[in-house]
């Protein structure tokens, strides 16, 4: 609206009396117009009348409003607080205080034009600057929000508030050094911030540093041992950790403490912890209690999915059916919903019906998920262009190595998780699981490698391997099964030469299905649930191996998937010969090994080598033909040609 349509809105509000209306509305207008002669003028007749009402209505002071806002009864606060305005319409504090007011009853949208209003009756308010940033980043807002917090912390920068969201305004655009040095800053200022021990926390569970992060937590915790975000985040650092069964007794304790509030999220989360570990009976049990009381929680069918294999004979089939039927899903309902329906159809060999679910769940999360095939293959073209020959002239004597870290790698669902199971099930080994360091080095870096000096390398050398002594400081050996690491080969190459690198090789319309096939909860895989996109995705894959190959013949160990489920012990002595690690009979017994597994591969690496998904998309052959012509026309179905595999 103009200026002018709310002038005249602001008057209709003063006829009918809405005095809080008419100064939102002339206030709204001094905003953006701050010399606004009849906004201005309006304000003050709102004061006059105002003054001029009874002393019963007449008596909120300001620090009545501040009361309420520390008690916590936030809508008394802005109650309050807007019959003060009326008075004092050019009190700064009372416009901060309503802003506040909104945002801890979730409505930062609404704290926005009363924080703006602040700052333009005081420029100089670096609080009410320091809000308003933090209501813009919950509204994702980011770059507008580090502009005012940066201002705020130029003019004060002993507000721990403006540097913990600076921090977690910097981490969301992926600068997590910055983001690390706000939070360090807000805790140095008050080491007592729970929100900052807690976002500072959180970062470092999302760099695996879990260690450091269950410090932070356990830290936090003693100040306030029954706040659900610090607990619920604690486990997650301690699951991150492999201390799956303390994160459970954490959640346990949690659901005691909620009683009839109880999330029946918080049974999921037990009920997965539980699979991780090999508990698949008694993770089963925990999600068909949940669903049994709350049958339309559909998160808690697709858990139960990925670790049981359905009957003709059960109920909960037609149950699921029925719903997804409906018109009234939501995407993210249709989403879980849908790759639950899919699996159990899969498992009462319902080929149509279970693609017909699939189709639907893959269809709706690609709507979530940002992925652009053409950015990805920009980037393996940089990361080809940059690690050539000249690249390894230039590095060949860098000298800090080590034989520490085992690289198991390869397409999403190509068995990279039942390999790290069986070489982790050797004494010699601790599985480090999907360790995203490298990636997120190399894409932070991605267009400044030409400027790279030895000392760089050095730097991300020690980084690493102080996250690896982290995980096991004892065992010689410890794997990282990132499978995105296929990419980073050349700089595993430059910085780790004497580390064994095992590469997955899986036929690639079984490999592409089974992603297909899976929901992964990291919003990292985008290409996974578009047919086209997910076989151009392993086109570029297979391209950049090739290329690998090239540069590396025979230090690279091919693993064949089929070869391995065909012939275990062969192909197990194989991995174990090219690690350098002596023959165990432990490692055939790999589905005992009782670590921790995170991935989709949760319940196979729980039971021995099994051969029915060796060619298991001919059984969805007639809906796949998109993915079989796009990996047809790439080369994708010719025999790798690369000298020495095995």
């Amino acid at each position: 609206m103009t200026p002018k349509e709310i002038l005249s809105k602001a008057h209709l509000a003063m006829k009918a009396n809405d005095l809080m209306l008419a100064s939102k509305l002339f206030t709204q207008i001094l905003n953006s117009f701050p010399k606004h002669a009849a906004a201005k003028k309006g304000l003050q007749k709102i004061k006059r009348l105002t003054s001029s009402l009874d002393k019963a209505n007449n008596n909120t002071t300001l620090e009545d409003a501040i009361n309420e806002l520390q008690k916590g009864q936030y809508q008394n606060a802005i109650n309050l607080g807007f019959q003060y305005k009326l008075r004092d319409p050019n009190n700064p504090v009372v416009y901060n205080l309503i802003g506040i007011s909104y945002v801890n009853l979730q409505n930062p949208e609404e704290a926005i034009p009363h924080f703006k209003t602040a700052i333009r009756l005081n420029k100089g308010y670096t609080e009410a600057k320091a809000n308003l940033g933090s209501a813009l980043l919950l509204l994702n807002k980011t770059e507008e929000a580090i502009v005012h917090l940066e201002d705020s912390i130029k003019e004060n920068q002993k507000n721990p508030v403006a540097w913990n969201s600076l921090g977690n305004a910097k981490k969301s655009l992926g600068f997590s050094e910055d983001a690390e040095k706000a939070f360090k800053e807000a805790i140095k200022l008050n080491p007592n911030y729970i929100n900052a021990l807690n976002s500072y926390g959180v970062l470092l569970s999302e760099q695996r540093e879990y260690k450091s992060s269950i410090s932070i937590f356990e830290t936090a915790l003693r100040l306030d041992q029954n706040d659900k975000d610090l607990n619920q985040n604690y486990t997650d650092a301690l699951s991150g950790d492999g201390q799956t069964e303390k994160a459970i007794e954490v959640l346990e304790r949690m659901t005691e403490n909620y009683g009839k509030n109880l999330n029946p999220n918080l049974l999921i989360q037990i009920a997965d912890l539980e699979a991780r570990i090999g508990n698949i009976e008694k993770s089963e049990i925990l999600l068909k209690d949940v669903i049994n009381s709350h049958p339309r929680l559909f998160e808690a069918y697709r858990s139960l999915s990925s670790i049981k294999k359905f009957q003709k004979s059960d109920k909960i089939i037609t149950q699921m059916e029925d719903y997804f039927k409906s018109t009234t899903l939501s995407q993210e309902e249709t989403i879980q919903l849908g790759f639950a329906v899919g699996k159990a159809f899969y498992d009462i060999s319902e080929y149509d019906k279970s693609f017909w679910a699939y189709s639907r769940a893959n269809t709706a999360r690609r709507e979530q998920l940002n992925y652009s095939t053409d950015e990805f293959s920009e980037r393996i073209g940089i990361i080809k262009n940059t690690f050539d020959k000249k690249w390894f002239k230039k590095f060949e004597n860098f000298k800090y190595q080590t034989n520490k870290p085992i690289f198991i790698l390869g397409m999403n669902r190509s068995g990279t998780t039942l390999v790290e199971q069986i070489v982790s099930a050797h004494s010699l080994v601790t599985g480090g699981g999907e360790i995203p360091y490298l990636n997120l080095y190399g894409m932070k870096h991605l267009s400044n490698f030409e400027n790279f000096k030895e000392n760089d390398l050095k730097l991300f050398y020690e980084d690493y391997t102080e996250k690896l002594n982290l995980i096991d400081p004892i065992k010689p050996h410890v794997t990282d099964k990132m499978p995105l690491n296929f990419i980073w080969i050349g700089m595993i190459k430059t910085i780790f030469p004497k580390a064994k690198i095992i590469h997955l090789i899986r036929e690639p319309m079984d490999t592409c299905l089974s992603n297909y096939r899976n929901y992964f909860s990291s919003s990292g895989n985008g290409f996974a649930y578009d047919q086209i996109e997910l076989a151009d995705f392993y086109a570029q894959y297979r391209n950049i191996m090739h290329y690998w190959y090239s540069l590396f013949p025979n230090e690279i160990f091919s693993c064949n998937y089929d070869k391995l489920v065909n012939n275990q012990e062969k192909v197990t002595r194989n991995i174990l010969d090219y690690c350098e690690l002596p023959w165990e009979p432990a490692v055939l017994n790999f589905h005992k090994n009782k670590r921790s597994v995170k991935t989709a591969s949760v319940a196979q690496v729980r039971n021995p080598i099994y051969k029915s998904s060796i060619s298991g998309w001919k059984k969805y052959e007639k809906h796949l033909t998109p993915m079989f012509n796009k990996l047809s026309e790439s080369g994708c179905f010719e025999p790798w040609d690369i000298e020495n595999l095995n």
